[in-house]
């Protein structure tokens, strides 16, 4: 990894903006859902019994805020970017085909990636690592250690999430929560392995990852009764494995000077 995190090279003026609007326009899409991080812990819907779901809903919107502002304001962290949106339409879909049910997101999410990643592509093609002769992908071993560790439970979790989606549940099924809560699941650890992978941008994974997984915990020691809470056992080692992996993914390039390759300038 590299602790400087940017690509090389500079963007001309046109490619610039176009990553400026595309950050503004997700920017604009994201900030209802964000609200919800604030909001959904007070959510008197059905007698709050969605409280818990419509705060993970928030959760899972912040870190797209995020690469929103990375487009904006750090273009050279665009890849990172580009890999937090499509672990969201790569986790929206498996999670809607695992609980054989659809919902907006799981349209919606592969769509808003496809475009993202389009643009990126586009706008950094011929300059990324991997169009070195010399490039070979190299994992951080602590953060796939983690990443490992972590999945487990959440996969285990998310999985039986989609069997109440599956089940004949109404209250929380027609909304698509329990698929939504497979699907976050299933984000978390696709932006965990992202992040291990040395490459630029790789904050922008690692702190989403770390970000939802924390209150993922939070959420869920604060509403241990709530629906798709994890309790306050599993809460706690959620928000400890969270710190840890953002721990080691900030020192570890620092400890040991690890470098992600970088691409030639544009």
């Amino acid at each position: 990894m590299s602790a400087t995190n940017g690509m090389a090279g500079t963007l001309t003026r046109g490619k610039r903006i176009v990553l400026i609007v595309l950050g503004v326009v997700l920017a604009i899409l994201g900030l209802e859902g964000a609200g919800f991080v604030i909001t959904g812990w007070s959510s008197d819907l059905d007698g709050g019994a969605h409280q818990f779901h419509h705060v993970m809903r928030g959760v899972s919107t912040v870190p797209s805020l995020l690469a929103a502002l990375v487009l904006i304001i750090r273009p050279s962290w665009a890849l990172g970017a580009a890999k937090k949106l499509a672990a969201n339409g790569i986790a929206y879909p498996i999670a809607a085909i695992v609980s054989l049910t659809v919902w907006p997101p799981a349209i919606i999410y592969p769509i808003i990636a496809l475009v993202v990643v389009g643009v990126v592509y586009w706008a950094y093609r011929g300059n990324f690592p991997w169009n070195k002769h010399d490039f070979r992908l190299s994992f951080s071993r602590p953060l796939l250690a983690l990443t490992v560790v972590v999945a487990v439970p959440l996969i285990v979790y998310g999985l039986n999430e989609a069997s109440l989606q599956r089940s004949t549940e109404a209250l929380h099924g027609d909304l698509g929560h329990w698929a939504g809560s497979l699907a976050g699941a299933l984000t978390i650890v696709i932006l965990m392995l992202f992040a291990s992978m040395r490459m630029p941008g790789w904050r922008v994974p690692a702190w989403s990852a770390g970000f939802m997984l924390f209150m993922l915990g939070v959420a869920s020691v604060l509403m241990p009764n709530q629906a798709s809470s994890v309790g306050e056992g599993w809460g706690t080692l959620a928000i400890i494995s969270s710190v840890a992996f953002l721990g080691v993914a900030e020192l570890e390039p620092r400890l040991f000077g690890r470098v992600a390759p970088q691409p030639a300038g544009s």
